[in-house]
């Protein structure tokens, strides 16, 4: 479901789309600007090409600003949303997911890993519940199980860059622990 939201502006320095959160975790603000009334369409595919909106299919708008709510009642996974004006058609990546990873330890430990954003747009942050009183190794595999990250740490609050690394699916883990998760790099 879509809500439109309108409001015009003397101004535009562009015709573009853009999302207030991406990835997101409930809901986005899609947002768009267009410079000249022109016929436009803004539609949003699930990642096997379903149509899951289409608020603005073939839609004549004035020039303005125009938003709508994407998300609400979808599930989490990849969505690719379709602006088309004129005859110029760019599609974007969309990113409905849970952004922070709470992982409980073995009970025996008593102590929580907070793992985010996830996905990861390349600074990732791990935050334990309690201070881990000893130094443990972090190790990041690739999916074809090659370690692409190794670290040793002695702090309860960390900051990776994974700059360096492509998009896709890794594995996180933190062997002196017994912690793995799935983290999702994604710029």
């Amino acid at each position: 479901m879509a809500f439109l939201l309108i409001g015009v502006s003397k101004s535009f320095a562009q015709d573009s789309l853009r999302f207030s959160h991406n990835p997101f975790r409930d809901s986005t603000l899609v947002s768009f600007d267009i410079a000249s009334s022109t016929k436009i369409s803004v539609n949003i595919y699930n990642r096997w090409g379903v149509a899951v909106d289409t608020s603005f299919k073939d839609t004549f708008l004035q020039s303005g600003s125009y938003s709508f709510f994407f998300g609400t009642g979808i599930l989490d996974g990849n969505y690719f949303a379709s602006y088309k004006i004129n005859s110029k058609t760019k599609v974007y990546q969309l990113v409905k997911s849970n952004l922070v990873s709470k992982i409980d330890l073995a009970s025996t430990q008593k102590n929580s890993v907070y793992i985010f954003p996830n996905p990861c747009p390349g600074n990732l942050n791990i935050r334990f519940e309690h201070p881990v009183l000893k130094p443990f190794t972090i190790d990041i595999y690739d999916p074809a199980s090659r370690r692409v990250y190794n670290g040793i740490f002695f702090d309860s609050n960390i900051a990776l860059n994974l700059a360096e690394l492509q998009n896709g699916l890794y594995t996180l883990r933190i062997p002196d622990l017994g912690y793995s998760a799935q983290l999702v790099l994604m710029r």
